[in-house]
């Protein structure tokens, strides 16, 4: 026999057997599986297993396709987790689980482990995803006399408990004894439970004697559910283990017991793929039928998410299928976690529902921890202990108050500590702090805002120094908290709301992500020209909009914001003038509004505003011809050591544009360079950028068949992430490799839908290169073909222009491939 994961597979027998279930498998598809299993050290092609399994037969590779899905059904995988049998594309198919062999009977088949007193131990349990935890936890039980499985209700600690269980029952003399204190409400009922379960017969002269008679039991005592009766176990347990006797005690408990010796083994939640498999499973358990198809998957991944991967709530989840849509049952779930109810009615009153899991918990704490566990629910996401300590006491002094607090809530499974990061940070799963922030009186919010306002702040003056790096950690961490911050002050304090949006504007919008440009739109519909902070919420539009090729409403955002008091609003607006100058080739109005950049920035020291009206100037200058000027002011700066990495990017960004006519291999290396600046920082605005130069100089000098694989993924991030400006200058010099490879119809069909008038302009090198392309195909096709092309694509727009750029290609969803629009590739 052989065993991979909760499969036990009788090659002898023809039989399979999942968690103790027999899996029947059709011959075609067991004869399959034998192949994979026995050639599991490489990938067998699809034609080889056509002929091993199907020998003369004549079948196509749907057959082999179907018997595939037949097993991964029957052995508890599927398409997407393939943790049993992998698709290498291209190529076949490998068996990939990790596989012992096994004399283990499945435990349908085999008598019970041996228990005390009839009491029945429940069956073997279906373990997806724990097989670390049942070897962490089947080592500790070697190596200690007590072994705690501690973490979270619902997480599945009973079950883990349950497979330990029947793994060591068996070769105990006197086998298990189960105990579920669940239903044990006092506790004087607690030796009295666990002496029936032990088969003592009454009467017992005293506790002592009890203890002494379990204690010399040569079996594993486990003790399930004990958090409620915690001090009794507690007193139990040790003088259990103060004696000689051969008994092992395991727990389980949502709070650490504190036991001498006690070993703790902590159950975390599935795993995104377990997690899947579990929900599908169980689904499939009442709906033989359910297949979960590809539109689905991104609502199963936000259901799973919402109730954090936890097995009782997806085996909870899985039932509520049966009458409800997965669409619907995500959106109910959003508002409703009481709606997951168990379908077992003989479950004790704390394990009805999800919200009953957490409340029993919360009711077990004393005031002060309550409290504490109610305050925690403001954070959205992993916070530290300065996070912590800064909100929830008045001045943040009380630190070590604190710190005991959490370390109760931590013990206890109510807060998540991860110890890996640096320092450790603690979050709440979803589940508990939905609970805990509907008993939160809601007393911490306003601290919770104006918190991390003044820490965005702080880091938004770091990101632009040398300290960038850190800030810009500081806020990828940190967007939870802000974005729960701006949502309760865009409710209960506007122009808190109001700050907080300007505080994060230079990160969203070197970062690219549009999320505060929406909650300055929405702030700026209820904001009135003279209200003081109208500028600070318009700056942070400006850059957005300029973004999006929208340089109207780009320009009349700055000039809201120059009318404003704010000098960061200011740096931000004329930047953003700055820019739009630059895309139209308007040099009076890059000038213009780089020497007042360069002066607002210099009167405040912000060095990130002063590059970049020096870069702007630059880059000005090699765009319209005199490359070695824009080179030759870059250099000729004095900023030092003290730029940020990305403003050191953008000066260098500017003397690699400028090889690109005059030495192409240097201008590759200096692209090259400025990625390495910009990608540790996260900077995805300049490495977009500079990911099109280079592909850009790739496609002219370089392999043509490595610039469209540089082009490829760029196009799929411009297409994602709707950055029409930049679009349209990437699609450009893709006209340019288009012309190069004599895809002369695709080409001149992009060259029209850019050339429209609410596109970004083109000018200098880049219209002189545009120019020598449509002579080419012109000379080549003919003047007639090149404008019949290139009225195709007149008027289409850039996002369309982006998704025909994809097909040309041969990366769109369904589109032709580059051969097939015409061309030698």
């Amino acid at each position: 026999m052989l065993r991979f994961g909760q499969v036990v597979l009788n090659e002898e027998a023809r039989e399979l057997h999942l968690a103790g279930e027999a899996r029947h498998l059709e011959p075609q598809a067991f004869d399959l599986l034998g192949y994979l299993v026995a050639n599991r050290d490489r990938v067998v092609s699809k034609e080889e297993l056509l002929e091993e399994v199907w020998g003369d037969q004549f079948v196509s590779e749907s057959a082999l396709t179907t018997r595939i899905k037949e097993i991964r059904r029957a052995v508890g995988d599927d398409g997407r987790t393939q943790g049993v049998i992998k698709n290498v594309r291209g190529r076949g198919y490998r068996f990939v689980a990790a596989i012992s062999a096994s004399s283990e009977v499945p435990p349908d088949s085999r008598s019970d482990v041996a228990l005390q007193a009839g009491v029945v131990l429940p069956a073997m349990p279906r373990l997806l995803g724990r097989d670390r935890d049942l070897v962490d936890a089947l080592g500790a039980l070697s190596e200690s006399a007590v072994v705690s499985l501690l973490g979270p209700g619902g997480v599945g600690k009973t079950s883990l408990a349950i497979a330990i269980a029947h793994s060591v029952g068996g070769e105990r003399p006197d086998g298990v004894i189960f105990v579920d204190l669940a239903a044990v409400a006092d506790s004087a009922a607690v030796l009295p439970a666990i002496r029936h379960a032990a088969g003592l017969a009454a009467p017992v002269v005293s506790d002592a004697e009890s203890i002494e008679s379990v204690g010399a039991l040569d079996g594993l005592l486990v003790l399930d559910n004990c958090e409620h009766l915690a001090d009794t176990v507690v007193e139990i347990v040790d003088q259990l283990i103060a004696g000689d006797g051969p008994a092992t005690v395991l727990l389980t408990s949502r709070e650490r017991l504190g036991i001498a010796n006690e070993r703790v083994c902590t159950v975390h939640p599935l795993s995104e793929a377990d997690a899947r498999m579990l929900f599908i499973e169980r689904v499939v358990r009442s709906q033989p039928e359910f297949v979960l198809s590809e539109a689905d998957e991104p609502l199963l991944d936000r259901l799973l998410a919402s109730i954090d991967y936890l097995p009782l709530a997806i085996e909870m989840a899985g039932g509520r299928l049966t009458a409800i849509g997965l669409n619907e049952l995500t959106e109910l779930l959003a508002d409703r976690l009481d709606a997951l109810r168990s379908p077992n009615r003989n479950v004790t009153e704390r394990h009805r529902t999800i919200m009953d899991l957490v409340a029993w918990s919360e009711e077990l704490l004393p005031a002060e921890e309550r409290r504490l566990f109610a305050d925690f629910s403001v954070f959205s996401g992993a916070v530290r202990i300065d996070d912590v300590a800064g909100v929830l006491t008045e001045d943040g002094a009380d630190r070590l108050k604190i710190v005991d607090g959490l370390t109760a809530l931590v013990d206890r499974s109510l807060v998540v500590a991860d110890l890996n990061t640096r320092p450790a940070t603690y979050r709440m799963l979803d589940t508990t702090r939905r609970y805990a922030r509907s008993v939160s009186a809601g007393r911490v919010h306003r601290r919770h805002a104006m918190w991390f306002l003044e820490q965005a702040d702080a880091a938004d003056h770091d990101l632009r120094t040398v300290r960038e790096s850190s800030a810009n950690g500081w806020f990828a961490r940190a967007m939870p908290e802000i974005r729960a911050a701006h949502g309760w002050a865009r409710e209960h304090d506007f122009d808190l709301a109001c700050r907080i949006t300007g505080a994060v504007a230079l990160f969203a919008h070197t970062r690219l992500r549009d999320e505060p440009a929406r909650w300055a739109a929405d702030l700026l519909a209820r904001i009135g020209d003279d209200h003081p902070l109208t500028g600070v919420v318009a700056s942070a539009l400006a850059g957005d909009a300029a973004h999006r090729s929208d340089f109207v409403t780009a320009t009349l955002m700055a000039e809201r914001a120059l009318a404003g008091s704010d000098v960061r609003a200011q740096i931000a607006a004329l930047d953003a003038l700055s820019d739009i100058a630059l895309y139209k080739g308007d040099v009076d109005g890059v000038n213009r509004a780089s020497a007042q950049l360069t002066k607002v920035s210099g009167g405040v020291g912000d060095l990130q505003g002063m590059s970049s009206g020096l870069a702007g100037r630059a880059l000005l200058m090699v765009y319209g011809g005199d490359s070695e000027g824009g080179r030759d002011l870059v250099e000729a700066a004095s900023f030092g050591e003290q730029l940020a990495p990305t403003d050191k990017g953008w000066l260098a960004y500017v003397v690699a544009e400028s090889l690109a006519v005059d030495d192409p291999p240097a201008a590759i290396a200096s692209y090259e360079h400025v990625i390495a600046l910009a990608e540790p920082v996260d900077s995805k605005f300049l490495v977009s950028v500079s990911r099109v130069s280079l592909a850009a100089a790739v496609a002219r000098h370089g392999e043509p068949d490595e610039a469209i694989e540089r082009f490829r993924p760029i196009l799929r991030g411009l297409q994602r992430d709707g950055n029409l400006t930049h679009a349209a200058t990437t699609l450009r010099n893709l006209i340019e490799l288009l012309v190069r490879l004599g895809m002369d119809e695709p080409a001149m069909t992009l060259l029209g839908a850019l050339s429209d008038d609410d596109v970004k302009n083109t000018y200098g090198l880049e219209e002189e290169r545009l120019s020598a392309c449509r002579s080419q195909v012109e000379s080549r096709a003919g003047i007639g073909p090149a404008a019949r092309w290139a009225a195709n694509g007149s008027g289409q727009g850039v996002r369309w222009a982006l998704a025909f750029g994809r097909e040309a290609l041969g990366d769109g969803s369904d589109g032709p491939s580059p051969t097939e629009m015409g061309g030698g590739l």
